[in-house]
């Protein structure tokens, strides 16, 4: 018996939406089929899913680390600030153009009504590479129009770092791979094939030098690598769904249609056929069409 699954998507109009060149970087020369490429992207899909709480936590964590030790940096400076409280809208900046026009921008997503007007909204608005670019050379304390952030810091943010890292740039290079993971994720690219848990436990012991206790929190909570664990195989099903690529429930209609009697097993089997020949037709029309068939006087069905 032939039973196939219905497609929810065909191949063609899946690789017209996400473009054959992007499905193609998740096919390997010794997949079975093309449900194995698709199977592997929505595997990919999940890891993307998996280590997003990971990086979640770390961002948070080390934007609020840096501005915190920011302002206590600056909390005997006289500044003036715009219409937000905090050292990062102050006249004139102390920040690069670059994050200038970032803290801009953040200011007009927050529009002017009072209860967004404060230093705290105005983080949040603040992307990842804004607080990774805070630990580049220009702001460290040779720069005397900036804020001299560095090396400073390194006490106030990171007192949790290996005893080895004693300088700016320790910490940047540290952080700044993280950007670019996190990007590539932003950016729907593949990570399957990147060293996956190794970034998950690179970025685990990133958030140890500034929280320990959190960093083990949030590996013991984390279900990355169980994910990775699982392999593609694991959502071979789901991409067989989506095309329709798979058997069916063929082996569990072949083992209940053998515990009918005869007579009910020839009713099931011909409405099967019906229904693979004609998918529109209605079952109630097809199994009214075959009782009359099987009535006494009426001819042998074939």
């Amino acid at each position: 018996m032939s039973l196939r699954t219905q497609p929810l998507i065909s191949l063609p109009a899946l690789e017209r939406a996400l473009s054959p060149q992007r499905l193609r970087a998740y096919r390997l020369d010794s997949d079975r089929d093309e449900t194995d490429g698709i199977a592997r992207y929505l595997w990919n899909l999940a890891l993307a899913n998996a280590i997003g709480p990971v990086l979640h936590t770390f961002e948070i964590t080390f934007r609020n680390e840096v501005s915190r030790a920011a302002a206590r940096l600056m909390e005997k400076r006289a500044l003036t600030h715009g219409r937000i409280p905090s050292w990062l809208d102050a006249t004139p900046t102390m920040l690069l153009e670059h994050e200038a026009e970032k803290v801009v921008r953040a200011k007009e997503r927050l529009g002017t009504d009072r209860p967004s007007q404060t230093e705290g909204h105005l983080i949040a608005q603040l992307d990842f590479g804004f607080w990774v670019a805070l630990c580049r050379d220009p702001y460290s304390d040779w720069r005397a129009a900036g804020p001299r952030l560095w090396p400073r810091l390194l006490d106030l943010a990171f007192l949790k770092r290996p005893a080895d890292v004693t300088t700016r740039s320790g910490i940047h290079q540290r952080f700044d791979p993280i950007r670019h993971f996190r990007n590539r994720i932003a950016h729907h690219q593949p990570i399957w094939d990147r060293d996956y848990l190794a970034w998950h436990e690179y970025v685990l012991e990133s958030l140890a030098w500034m929280s320990p206790k959190l960093a083990d929190a949030t590996r013991a909570m984390s279900i990355a690598p169980r994910t990775f664990t699982d392999g593609p195989g694991a959502y071979r099903s789901h991409a067989e769904t989506l095309l329709g690529s798979g058997p069916g429930p063929t082996k569990d209609v072949d083992a209940k249609l053998h515990s009918l009697d005869p007579h009910r097993r020839e009713i099931v089997r011909s409405l099967i056929a019906a229904l693979e020949a004609d998918p529109a037709a209605d079952p109630r029309a097809v199994l009214a069409s075959f009782a009359a068939s099987s009535s006494p006087g009426s001819e042998p069905t074939s």
